[in-house]
């Protein structure tokens, strides 16, 4: 059995590289060969009676070194199952993904492959595992199904249960795991409830928005902004406190919030409800201490208005004979809005936001753009 090594270090530089290799004739049954790279280019040649099933080279993962090595879809296999290092598994999960294959039987052995290494003792390898599982592979696809739904519910590591519900949601029959994800909502780990949620809310909409009520006091940033857009599309007036109460202070999500408290308003028909709106994205644009906050809420308030302004338009355009009341009740908004944003100018003191609401705000440019 010949073994070709080079060092491709491109300073020129050769070191001198004392490691191992492991030569397996067939399943547990290996010869270890101590040797030592000295030069650019060398080739080894060891006596074997056939052809090897794999060649390990750097069988105790030593070397720091990059490799790039001529191994073959079974041999990668081979290596997963027998070589005993987490490294040698590691190497094989991820060349698997990316080697070519020939034949039909050589691409269902890497489905099965991965399929198999979802029983992997090691957490960081089954969920390498099973972002690469194949899941257009109909003649594995009903097993691959079972062994997610099992693992989102049952494995005790958070990232395998998180990335397990993210390839469910994938499914082309993600619906029919509603109830995985919402028993993974009481999950105690806020990246597992926030991958339920999002896959829930993606299939269910419905469902999700019956669901999440049970998640107002959770803080995490993801799960509080899937809540806050779930209440932004879905919510009505009964959903108003919880923007009320986020935003009463600032935090990370604070300036996403304002949009979604934004677009929940423009969904609204109670008055009162989109006044109180406008009340505290109008105290945010005059007294946050952040610029961009202030900037932010001011905006939204102009959507609003312009939501409004879209909203008569429409009726004056596709009715003959628009309902007055309405209309009324939309310049007054209109009105009121207007004034709420002369007053936002009025307050503002700095010099960088006055001459954007000056200038190109009145433009409907956003203050990003301007990249001040």
């Amino acid at each position: 059995t010949k073994v070709h090594i080079q060092q491709m270090q491109t300073n020129g530089i050769v070191y001198r590289l004392p490691t191992s290799v492991d030569i397996y004739e067939k399943a547990n049954k290996k010869q270890r060969y101590n040797i030592t790279i000295s030069t650019a280019d060398t080739t080894l040649r060891f006596k074997t009676p056939q052809r090897p099933k794999l060649v390990n080279f750097d069988a105790d993962k030593i070397l720091l070194t990059e490799k790039n090595e001529n191994k073959t879809i079974g041999e990668y296999i081979f290596q997963y199952n027998q070589a005993p290092n987490f490294l040698d598994r590691y190497e094989a999960i991820l060349a698997l993904e990316n080697i070519p294959y020939n034949t039909t039987e050589e691409k269902n052995n890497i489905n099965q492959f991965y399929l198999n290494a979802l029983t992997d003792n090691n957490a960081f390898l089954r969920k390498n595992a099973i972002d690469r599982l194949n899941l257009t592979d109909n003649a594995l696809l009903k097993p691959t199904k079972q062994n997610l739904a099992n693992l989102a519910t049952t494995d005790p590591d958070a990232d395998v249960r998180s990335v397990a519900i993210a390839r469910l949601e994938e499914l082309a029959d993600a619906q029919n795991y509603q109830t995985t994800f919402i028993a993974a909502l009481n999950d105690p780990s806020d990246m597992v409830i926030s991958n339920a949620l999002h896959a829930l809310y993606s299939t269910a909409p419905q469902v999700a928005f019956e669901q999440v009520n049970n998640l107002e006091t959770n803080t995490n940033n993801n799960v509080q902004m899937l809540v806050a857009r779930i209440y932004a599309e879905l919510g009505t007036d009964k959903q108003q406190a919880y923007f009320e109460k986020y935003l009463s202070t600032n935090n990370n999500n604070t300036y996403l919030l304002i949009d979604f408290y934004g677009d929940f308003l423009k969904r609204q028909n109670n008055n009162q409800t989109v006044q109180l709106g406008i009340q505290t994205l109008e105290n945010i644009a005059r007294n946050n201490p952040d610029w961009w906050l202030r900037v932010n809420a001011a905006q939204t308030i102009k959507k609003i208005k312009a939501n409004f302004e879209e909203q008569k338009q429409q009726l004056q355009t596709e009715t003959l004979s628009p309902n007055t009341i309405i209309v009324k009740r939309l310049n007054d908004g209109i009105s009121a809005i207007e004034q709420v944003l002369q007053n936002i100018k009025k307050a503002e003191t700095n010099a960088k936001v006055l001459e954007y609401y000056n200038g190109d705000w009145i433009k409907n440019t956003s203050f990003n753009e301007q990249g001040l």
